[in-house]
């Protein structure tokens, strides 16, 4: 069952995790925030199964990698639907050069923790193309792993 309900840092830590990054101290340098508090997110998005610690084996050293589940994609997918309009405004000031405004409308709707993750999206990613030219159809199924 995809999970629509995320507090702005689980967000946060669902949107660094699919745009690469694979640590807590990524995250949250990423999204200026203490290391602890990320690491809490994650525990609570790995018991609900939005996201999953994978062991990386390289000779003798072992790393952990986050990755989204299924449910944690399309989770991530449905709350960034639900802050659409937003985030196609801030789009459009930002092409216009009007990026201060862009960020507080950000700010206004609750995403400026999160604003610096959004914004390459927003210009060349995820959010620039199908998310918000259109209605989202996920492939994926909800709460099966990838």
């Amino acid at each position: 069952m995809v999970q629509y309900d995320v507090d702005p840092l689980s967000l946060g830590v669902l949107l660094g995790i699919y745009n690469g990054a694979k640590t807590p101290e990524e995250i949250a340098r990423l999204l200026n925030v203490d290391k602890d508090s990320v690491e809490e997110a994650i525990r609570e998005l790995v018991e609900r199964g939005l996201v999953k610690v994978e062991e990386k084996k390289i000779l003798f050293f072992k790393n952990k990698e986050l990755k989204l589940t299924r449910e944690g994609y399309n989770t991530l997918m449905a709350a960034l639907e639900r802050v659409k309009p937003q985030l196609q405004k801030a789009r459009e000031l930002i092409v216009q050069g009007r990026e201060e405004e862009a960020f507080a409308l950000l700010d206004a709707a609750g995403l400026g923790l999160f604003a610096s993750l959004l914004l390459p999206l927003m210009l060349g990613g995820i959010l620039a193309l199908p998310f918000l030219d259109h209605e989202h159809h996920s492939h994926i199924h909800p709460g099966e792993p990838f």
